[in-house]
């Protein structure tokens, strides 16, 4: 499993409402298990190439109320092998990261949150 990490860069936690949103606006789906998925687009039937979840227990990332969700971070991850090409999806994966890190004023980190 590869995993990056996406944790908030200062004082205040990364709050639902506009997490959600970066998350939307980056191709990640809400689903199964309440987290993100990000699916092969070249696949008649949707393949999961890659998930987001909450970093901190119990990992859901719950929509009920966004605007009262907090987290001090995401983490993605990418099981291999892995549907289509490896090194394409871990790009996708980095570039989503850096992207959603950039809208929420985070930092990306590697699986061992340096």
């Amino acid at each position: 499993v590869i995993v990056l990490n996406v944790h908030y860069a200062g004082e205040i936690p990364f709050v639902g409402t506009e997490l959600f949103r970066s998350m939307e606006s980056n191709g990640l789906a809400y689903g199964e298990m309440s987290i993100y998925h990000c699916f092969a687009q070249s696949s008649a039937k949707p393949k999961v190439i890659f998930s987001v979840a909450n970093m901190m227990q119990p990992g859901t990332l719950e929509h009920d109320d966004p605007a009262d969700f907090t987290t001090k971070g995401i983490s993605f991850f990418m099981a291999l092998p892995c549907y289509g090409q490896a090194d394409q999806n871990f790009n996708v994966m980095l570039s989503a990261a850096q992207k959603i890190a950039d809208d929420m004023g985070g930092n990306v980190l590697d699986e061992s949150r340096n």
